[in-house]
């Protein structure tokens, strides 16, 4: 049986020693490895999206009437993790806080612009990394639940 360790793009093979390890460990310790271990391993795709923020050239006022300083984006990139009820699936979700909602114009484009990807390039260029982190991470977790 393979692990069930999958990234949007489709499954990460090579974890199914790790994930029996996981398993055994039960949900709850099992589940807190996981989370911690996939929050993590994301820092680098997270420090790739803050590299990769456009940086405006002149301050602007925002819906809301406060001033707005160029780099604003880059500095409110944001990451949380989840984990759900069963507690065997782990989630890392990268992306602007509320108060940037603009990044999904400069990602997606929109009537008029076109789209500048900063978001997907930076995920792309960290999956290999972040892999080997994910692997390293849970090893480690997994040695320190079992001690």
């Amino acid at each position: 049986m393979s692990a069930p360790f999958r990234t949007p793009n489709g499954q990460i093979t090579g974890f199914d020693e790790i994930y029996a390890q996981l398993k055994a460990m039960g949900p709850a310790v099992g589940g807190q490895a996981l989370r911690q271990a996939t929050f993590a391993a994301s820092l680098p795709a997270l420090r790739q999206v803050q590299i990769s923020a456009p940086v405006g050239t002149r301050a602007h006022r925002s819906y809301k009437k406060r001033l707005v300083l160029p780099g604003f984006l880059k500095a409110h990139i944001r990451r949380m993790s989840f984990l759900s009820h069963s507690r065997t699936q782990a989630t890392v979700l990268i992306g602007p806080s509320q108060s940037a909602f603009y990044a999904k114009f400069i990602e997606l484009g929109k009537k008029g612009y076109p789209r500048r990807p900063f978001i997907e390039p930076a995920f792309k260029r960290s999956r290999q990394q972040m892999l080997y982190r994910l692997r390293v991470e849970l090893t480690d977790r997994i040695d320190k639940a079992i001690k």
